[in-house]
């Protein structure tokens, strides 16, 4: 069951009734209701609007709610109209692939209305080498810290298309931190990376290499990032290991010694710099471990394959070189 629901609690419904249907020009339909009022958009949206005091102000400023316009050409109408009834206006863009107003709602809502081009769902151009794999990823990156994804290829039709085989462009080893999605980071679709996740995106074991060799020597992928992030819990881990003797329980040790090397090296930093520091040179190490692999060695000489170290950050969402 899709659940397309938003509910505000707003002080008058009726006013507010009017603002997203007469001055916003929302296509919908209202109803009134004991608490409010129902208003159904389109495509089966259903927009509450419940009598009540809303939230602090800097709460009600973080709801935000999204309505895509028909064209570029609509979505500078609706600014236009906005600025005519006065509505306060939050922000406004005009690019290429993004047109849009934010303005505030009678509470402080935020509202949103833009338009912006998809790329189709299937069918994307693949990279032709290393350096091309590497500047779609991080273009993809960009429209994830800008909140201007496009969840690409992800529909039954990519379903189908990559149920009959798969070419994954680029492999990508990173933590299996849970905030951490590289198909999300990217803004890629189903079939378009190959990943391998382990915590502390390290590859001691020779499953984790012959998986990467896997998708270089079958998929013909032609780039492999290792891709690590900050505040690494294998890497906190790993400091604990050689500054305090910790001992780690279970198995837990298997994933923390591969990166105890990468302490190491690093463990003249400061106290407060040392886990920054640690968890880049241990993306470091791993690339050029991942270097001397035979197969994957012999690939990078031909040009068939490029390797590069990035690291992902929690709070911005983006990814940087190391």
């Amino acid at each position: 069951m899709l659940i397309t629901h938003l509910g505000l609690t707003v002080r008058d419904p009726d006013r507010s009734r009017r603002f997203y249907l007469d001055v916003l020009g929302l296509d919908g339909s209202a109803y009134p209701e004991p608490w409010g009022f129902r208003v159904d958009l389109r495509d089966g949206f259903m927009l509450a609007l419940i009598r009540g005091e809303p939230a602090g102000a800097e709460l009600a400023r973080t709801v935000h709610f999204g309505a895509a316009s028909s064209s570029a050409d609509a979505a500078r109408e609706i600014r236009d109209r906005l600025r005519g009834h006065g509505v306060p206006e939050i922000e406004w863009e005009d690019a290429d692939d993004y047109v849009g107003v934010k303005v505030g709602d009678p509470d402080g809502y935020v509202v949103e209305l833009a338009y912006e081009p998809r790329l189709p769902t299937a069918n994307a151009p693949s990279p032709k080498n290393g350096d091309e794999a590497l500047a779609r990823l991080l273009a993809g990156n960009k429209r994830f810290v800008q909140g201007k994804t496009q969840s690409p290829r992800r529909d039954s039709v990519r379903r189908t298309e990559v149920a009959q085989g798969q070419k994954p462009f680029a492999i990508i080893l990173t933590c299996s931190d849970s905030r951490l999605a590289p198909e999300v980071v990217f803004d890629e679709g189903l079939g378009d990376l190959f990943v391998v996740r382990v915590a502390g995106n390290t590859a001691p074991d020779p499953i984790l290499i012959g998986s990467i060799e896997y998708s270089a020597l079958t998929f013909g992928s032609i780039l492999l990032m290792v891709l690590g992030h900050e505040r690494c819990g294998a890497v906190e881990a790993a400091i604990d290991v050689v500054t305090k003797g910790f001992v780690p329980p279970g198995e837990i040790a298997a994933a923390t010694a591969p990166i105890v090397p990468a302490v190491q090296a690093v463990q003249g930093q400061p106290a407060d710099q040392l886990l920054d520091a640690a968890i880049q040179e241990n993306v470091r190490q791993t690339v050029q471990t991942l270097g001397q692999v035979p197969t994957l060695a012999e690939l990078v000489e031909g040009g068939k394959l490029k390797i590069v170290g990035y690291e992902y950050h929690l709070h911005t969402g983006e990814v940087t070189a190391i």
